[in-house]
């Protein structure tokens, strides 16, 4: 390591970087662990060693990358979809510079917690709506807006749910759970249905990408509005078991 004029020792290493802030994603997250991190991790490292970029900075960045996916979304052709897919997951490998670099070079603030909750929820939703709209003009059914019009319901109930309990680690806290300091325990009913609803979420976002660069977004929106439907009310009984004496 090198000490730096800011006060934080430098990681000079790749694997000692990748070590000290793996979140240690479990097989079952299958989108994080085998797509996203994979190349999140070698690209947090090049902007930690190599700019001087600051984590609101990349929070911003990223958001403007939802925005772009969103637009492209919207026009409701195949050659739009496939680069709303690619702007995504572009806008997705930034969520995970801002907290890495923000804890690594410790310049943790509460504005930051609070832009990675705010980017993190708007923008996927906006791009999700975008996707029913562009699927509308794409097909003409009607069915498109109405999975959008349940899944945006459902993932704004989601966001307000979970709310109180990213604020506490993301801002008060300022820090991010690893996989290890949350582990389910699967012998037990609360634990079983905390593996099922990240698979399940994870599944949201392999379909998303994938339906996207494959032209095939009705199977993503059919597939988020019955998950949306459900997840809200499972979620709202879980978290208030788990953290009521919190």
């Amino acid at each position: 390591m090198v000490k730096t004029n800011e006060g934080f020792e430098l990681i000079t290493d790749y694997a000692t970087f990748r070590k000290q802030y793996d979140y240690g994603d479990p097989n079952y997250s299958i989108y994080y662990k085998f797509f996203k991190r994979p190349i999140s991790y070698p690209l947090t490292w090049l902007v930690y060693r190599y700019t001087n970029l600051r984590p609101n900075t990349l929070s911003y960045i990223g958001f403007l990358f939802a925005i772009i996916a969103a637009l492209f979304f919207w026009q409701g052709s195949v050659t739009f979809f496939l680069l709303g897919a690619i702007s995504f997951f572009i806008y997705d490998i930034f969520d995970d510079f801002d907290g890495i670099i923000a804890r690594s070079k410790n310049i943790r603030s509460r504005r930051g917690g609070w832009l990675d909750i705010l980017f993190g929820s708007v923008g996927k939703l906006i791009v999700f709506v975008s996707v029913s709209i562009g699927m509308f003009g794409a097909t003409g059914d009607e069915i498109m807006l109405l999975f959008g019009l349940i899944g945006a319901v459902g993932m704004s109930a989601v966001s307000q749910i979970d709310f109180v309990t990213k604020i506490r680690f993301s801002v008060i806290v300022q820090k991010k759970l690893k996989f290890i300091e949350t582990k389910p325990d699967p012998k037990t009913l609360a634990g079983k249905l905390s593996i099922l609803s990240e698979i399940m979420l994870n599944v949201w976002f392999i379909l998303l990408v994938l339906g996207g660069l494959f032209n095939y977004l009705g199977a993503f929106l059919f597939y988020s509005a019955v998950y949306y439907a459900i997840y809200p009310i499972a979620l709202f009984f879980y978290l208030n078991k788990k953290y009521k004496n919190v």
